[in-house]
């Protein structure tokens, strides 16, 4: 295999070879499960991401100036890589931590929020909230009216 061999010694496997190591910002698109699309601030759009072998790192920040017509759930869209699923157990769920400043969290809302990704082969993500004792619900698009969002997303999920 052509790659860096890992582990001790050279077994000539493609299991310990790291054959891909990738690096870059991209634009996510936040809408509404239902409707609606978030507009970004032009100056705080982006997000970073380190891709090494399946594995794709996620990290930044992002700002939500205003909210159009989002109604259901919130989708964050457009990650680098498509999540690819199929592990047993669901080994391979991705998870990416939300920090939201500025958001009106539902009353029943406790403990982080995140961002799952579950769906095999999509780049999109939806955000849960953690309730006490429940079930994880999709954190509501009205979470997000106040038009001056912070979201900082940190994670990592598997992809092919």
């Amino acid at each position: 295999p052509v790659g860096i061999e890992l582990g001790s010694g050279v077994d000539g496997t493609s299991a310990n070879t790291l054959e891909d190591y990738e690096e870059g910002t991209f634009i996510p698109s936040v809408t509404g499960t239902t409707q609606g699309t978030a507009t970004l601030d032009a100056n705080v759009d982006r997000l970073a991401y380190t891709k090494i072998g399946r594995a794709v790192h996620i990290t930044g920040r992002i700002r939500i100036t205003s909210v159009s017509g989002v109604s259901g759930g919130v989708i964050i869209g457009n990650l680098p890589f498509p999540h690819v699923a199929g592990l047993a157990d669901q080994a391979d769920y991705g998870m990416l931590h939300v920090y939201l400043y500025k958001t009106d969290y539902p009353s029943d809302a406790m403990g982080p929020v995140m961002i799952e990704l579950s769906q095999s082969g999509s780049s999109n993500g939806t955000i849960y909230y953690i309730r006490d004792d429940a079930n994880w619900p999709v954190l509501p698009a009205s979470a997000f009216d106040s038009g001056d969002v912070h979201m900082h997303i940190n994670g990592t999920y598997i992809t092919s």
